[in-house]
């Protein structure tokens, strides 16, 4: 997914983003996310060519995207976004590829919230 959204943001190197970077979010993640990509001045829409993908089916979208902003702590999104701080070590584990140390997380950072 984040090279996805660094294709989208036309950003080369997904692992070289710099802090306060604004990234642009499509209002339907799962473009992003099944590889229906297309730039066109700040919207997308489906591309003629979709990208390669593997033969497996494609999972259905189970979860919403958030974008980490300064002062945010895990155990409080898991508290706002998904009802509980119960949920806090999932919310991390969905996240391993860009949450590297839970107590510090990085404003722009994009992560992925369960939609159940």
């Amino acid at each position: 997914l984040a090279r996805e959204l660094a294709m989208y943001n036309k950003i080369a190197d997904p692992n070289k983003v710099n802090e306060g970077r604004r990234l642009r979010i499509p209002k339907k993640p799962e473009v992003l996310i099944r590889g229906e990509m297309a730039l066109q001045s700040n919207s997308i829409s489906p591309a003629s060519k979709p990208m390669a993908t593997t033969s497996r089916p494609e999972p259905a979208l189970l979860f919403t995207m958030y974008t980490i902003k300064t002062g945010d702590i895990l155990s409080r999104l898991s508290q706002d976004l998904l009802g509980t701080t119960r949920r806090m070590k999932e919310l991390q584990e969905l996240n391993r590829d860009v949450i590297k140390n839970p107590d510090r997380l990085i404003p722009g950072t994009v992560i992925k919230v369960p939609k159940n």
